[in-house]
């Protein structure tokens, strides 16, 4: 007989606590499905559900890495970076839950507005800027268990890689090739590329090492293809493209307010400076140059305006994204597996590749026990009882001051 697989439990095949229901996207190592978790009472909760595809499950090289994302994204708490809730795994794959963002990748934004020969406006890609600033800056920041700083890099800073919700903030997303540069952590396939070609640092390019200053670079692209609605180093080749980030300029801003335009030439220009040594250091003082940018030309950076764009430019394809979710959860039960399926797995945990349960990465209470009934309404009865005996009391109280008035009376 075979040995169990790492994340199986005692020959037992773990109960799914995620349902899924519909296809978001697929990239080369995984789909994402928008699924939703069950719970108590008809409580369901909507989530998005990262999958790998079948033929990586197996290798174990892979399922190491996958697990190394969503422990790291995991440890990320902040507001511009999606939230890791969970590892849900078995046989077959391994489940990377995430907080489900309503909204659109700021790839599908860009590619609406080429599409309709329109430009993001310069506050809004400001706004969007500033908010992926903010959420790399966490994960650069990242500290270990003992507080010790892991040195985190993204690697793959993309439009891809940056959700925007309807409320307006955009949030970075997508570790799965992040690199702790500080910690030794090993990566996965070593001496190969990973990431996006036309949005890699020169110096990852040319195989030398790496600090934040990598995902520094690539934002800057992101930033510069959104004010200017072009590519700015995507060749026609693989070999095109890298010779393009080793190389090529930075051109200068067309189609907006001159003295605007240089002065965002200028931090552009820093930003995505050949030589790391002479571009800004951290998020930090990238989101602080911007901010300063915007207010010496009073440009107002609002997420309402932010909203308003992904709404006038994906509001159809997101309200028929809401129309398909309720359609299919209006087929789905919402009860919860029996008592018998939550023993089998605890809530919340799931076995890693060493076979040592871990507690859920978002500490949302899933691990406790679900509410009893019977407690509430012992409690109630008795609550009733004393009221009755009260009020019993407060009637028999008045017969007797009215009999003893009577009696002094006569």
């Amino acid at each position: 007989m075979s040995a169990p697989r790492d994340d199986e439990t005692d020959g037992e095949e773990p109960v799914r606590r995620y349902e899924l229901l519909m296809k978001l996207a697929t990239g080369g190592m995984a789909t994402v499905y928008l699924g939703y978790q069950r719970g108590g009472m008809g409580f369901r909760q909507i989530v998005a559900i990262k999958r790998p595809h079948a033929h990586l499950v197996d290798d174990p090289a892979f399922r190491r890495a996958f697990l190394r994302e969503a422990n790291l994204a995991s440890k990320i708490r902040h507001a511009n970076v999606v939230d890791v809730r969970d590892v849900d795994a078995s046989e077959e794959s391994i489940d990377l839950v995430m907080e489900y963002v309503q909204g659109a990748s700021l790839a599908t934004l860009m590619e609406v507005c080429d599409r309709s020969q329109t430009r993001i406006a310069v506050d809004v890609a400001l706004r969007i800027a500033l908010d992926a600033c903010a959420g790399l800056h966490a994960a650069h920041e990242l500290m270990d268990d003992r507080g010790a700083p892991m040195g985190l890099v993204h690697r793959d800073v993309a439009p891809q890689n940056i959700l925007i919700g309807e409320d307006g903030v955009a949030r970075v997303t997508d570790f799965g090739i992040a690199k702790c540069v500080l910690t030794g952590d090993p990566s996965t396939w070593q001496g190969t590329l990973k990431g996006r070609l036309a949005y890699m640092a020169p110096e990852y390019v040319a195989g030398q090492p790496i600090d934040r200053r990598a995902d520094v670079f690539a934002l800057g692209v992101v930033l510069w293809e959104m004010l200017s609605g072009k590519r700015l180093f995507r060749g026609s080749t693989d070999g095109h493209t890298m010779a393009n980030v080793l190389q090529a300029g930075v051109p200068g801003l067309d189609g907006m307010d001159e003295a605007c335009g240089r002065a965002l030439h200028a931090v552009l220009v820093r930003t995505l400076e050949k030589s790391p040594e002479r571009r800004f250091r951290s998020m930090v003082e990238l989101s602080d140059s911007l901010e300063a940018l915007a207010r010496d030309r009073q440009i107002m950076l609002s997420h309402a305006r932010v909203s308003a764009t992904l709404r006038e430019h994906c509001g159809a394809e997101l309200q028929a994204r809401q129309a398909e979710l309720r359609d299919r959860l209006d087929t789905r039960p919402s009860a919860a597996p029996d008592a018998a399926q939550r023993a089998t797995v605890p809530q919340g945990h799931v076995r890693v590749m060493d076979g040592t349960p871990t507690a859920p990465a978002s500490f949302r209470g899933d691990d406790l026990p679900p509410p009893s009934l019977t407690e509430p309404l012992v409690l109630v009865r008795r609550r009733r009882s004393a009221v009755l005996l009260w009020i019993v009391l407060g009637i028999l109280a008045a017969v007797l001051s009215v009999a003893a008035a009577l009696a002094l009376r006569r």
